[in-house]
C-alpha cells in the first residue's frame, strides 16, 4: 500500500494478471445479482446506482436490464472501464451507464 492508502502498482498488476481474463472479477453470477436487486424495496422508478469495483461489468449489464435508472461505474483498472464502455455501447436501449470520476480510494 502507498502512503495514501491505495495499492501500489505492483499489487495492481498482480491482481489484473489474476482477474483480467475472467468473465467476472468477483463472486456471484447473474442469478445472484437478480436476487439481490429483487430484495431492494421502495426504489424509485429510475434509481441512481453506483457500481464500485465494477470489473468488466457483468453485474452492471444485469442491473441495466432490471431497471431504467442511471448506473455509474468505477474501478481501479482502466482496462475494465473500457470493457464496460464497449458493453454499454453494444446494448442500445439499456439505461444510461456512465463512468465515475476518480478511483475507489479517491472519491470525487
Amino acid at each position: 500500500m502507498n502512503d495514501d492508502g491505495r495499492p501500489n502498482d505492483g499489487a495492481l498488476n498482480i491482481l489484473y494478471e489474476i482477474f483480467g481474463d475472467l468473465p467476472r472479477q468477483g463472486p456471484g453470477d447473474e442469478g445472484s445479482t437478480r436476487r439481490a436487486f429483487a430484495m431492494l424495496k421502495g426504489l424509485p422508478d429510475r434509481p441512481e446506482i453506483l457500481d464500485v469495483g465494477c470489473g468488466s461489468g457483468s453485474q452492471t449489464m444485469v442491473l441495466a436490464s432490471l431497471c431504467q435508472g442511471r448506473i455509474t461505474v468505477t474501478d481501479v483498472f482502466p482496462q475494465f472501464i473500457e470493457v464496460v464502455r464497449r458493453k454499454a455501447g453494444d446494448n442500445a436501449g439499456q439505461p444510461r451507464i456512465s463512468v465515475g470520476a476518480g478511483m475507489i480510494w479517491k472519491s470525487p
